[in-house]
């Protein structure tokens, strides 16, 4: 007695069919669903870098779309306490605040007072040396290359490291909170001079961190936001002019290619130096955008420099090249030395080279 066939396969067998192979849908199946849940999780568990992502988008109904979901999100993770599983995890590893959204900007209440030019300008010298530091956006990059290569040559200037945020500014603290930023490094580094730039990314109507009862903003430039870009921009000279005997040097804003941009630009200038003359012989304004293109001369990337063309301008038609940094450099020293007394060596050129 021959025994049954008792599967498809066996059947098809005997009839001389070959086997049909297994269906693979119900691995790939359960890959996809396997997928898809782990997707969700890390979803979950991502939900306040998520929201922070779409908050610090550009202003506009995609951003308002992507805010609306991820906040739901963030909600039901905040409800359930699992968000705290991954803060506990990014605290343990030193980035406990990464996604953290700090809009509040603590400014100072009453603006520094100016102090009339010192009798004897404050002394500094290769056993004493003067402690800068260089902080901004993009621009700011380059800048504070060329100040670190050029200052320490003085023999009486210490550089701080470079403190550059591409793509930031006084406009978005729910993007980089640089009035945090700031009192954290004069609280550590304690510098006695504080170089500034922004302006780039602050081309803008938007604004995060807006006081409660603020006047709204309609339009880049209109007297609401002036007031409150200005309130920023003296915030942040008042923050660092705290400390008796500090000194500000605000870099301005160089001409830009674009003539849309480069008008915003123009406005911004005005603002940093108005606020920075009302400061006088605490806080200096640097003219870059003069100093690049002078007599009101049409935008150029190159400039003569001690009798050499160089490139000072990036293809694009807003950043600095490194030596055009160098050339900033060294009107940031010429302040200085009419500040202070500098008892070193300055450099007898702006060289990256020598």
């Amino acid at each position: 007695m021959t025994d049954e066939p008792t599967t498809d396969e066996e059947r098809r067998a005997r009839r001389g069919r070959p086997a049909e192979p297994r269906s693979n849908l119900r691995p790939i199946g359960h890959a996809m669903i396997a997928a898809l849940v782990a997707l969700a999780f890390a979803s979950v568990l991502d939900a306040r870098a998520l929201y922070k992502s779409a908050v610090t988008q550009p202003d506009g109904p995609g951003r308002d779309v992507a805010v609306a979901v991820t906040g739901a999100l963030q909600a039901v993770t905040n409800f359930t306490q699992v968000s705290q599983l991954r803060q506990g995890v990014a605290s343990a590893i030193g980035m406990g605040d990464k996604d953290t959204i700090d809009t509040n900007l603590n400014l100072p209440v009453k603006t520094a007072a100016a102090v009339p030019p010192a009798a004897i300008k404050p002394i500094f010298s290769p056993q004493k040396k003067l402690k800068i530091y260089m902080g901004g956006d993009s621009l700011m990059e380059t800048v504070g290359m060329a100040m670190e290569q050029i200052g320490p040559r003085t023999g009486v200037i210490k550089v701080e490291p470079n403190d550059f945020h591409i793509s930031t500014g006084l406009n978005r603290p729910d993007n980089f909170n640089w009035f945090n930023n700031l009192r954290s490094i004069l609280a550590s580094e304690n510098p006695d001079v504080v170089t500034l730039m922004f302006g780039d990314n602050d081309a803008d109507a938007f604004m995060s961190g807006m006081a409660a009862g603020a006047p709204q903003i309609q339009s880049f430039g209109d007297a609401a936001w002036e007031q409150e870009y200005r309130r920023r921009v003296g915030g942040m000279m008042d923050l660092a002019l705290q400390k008796p005997g500090r000194f500000v040097v605000w870099v301005g804003e160089p001409q830009m290619e674009n003539s849309d941009l480069n008008a915003k630009q123009v406005k911004l200038n005005s603002i940093y130096k108005s606020e920075a003359a009302k400061r006088p012989g605490r806080v200096a304004y640097l003219d870059t955008y003069e100093l690049f293109t002078p007599g009101g001369a049409p935008y150029s990337a190159n400039l003569t420099v001690d009798g050499a063309t160089k490139l000072v301008r990036e293809p694009d038609g807003e950043h600095i090249t490194l030596d055009g940094g160098a050339v900033v450099t060294g009107a940031i020293l010429k302040i200085l030395q009419e500040h202070f007394t500098l008892q070193g060596a300055l450099p007898p050129s702006l060289s990256l080279t020598q």
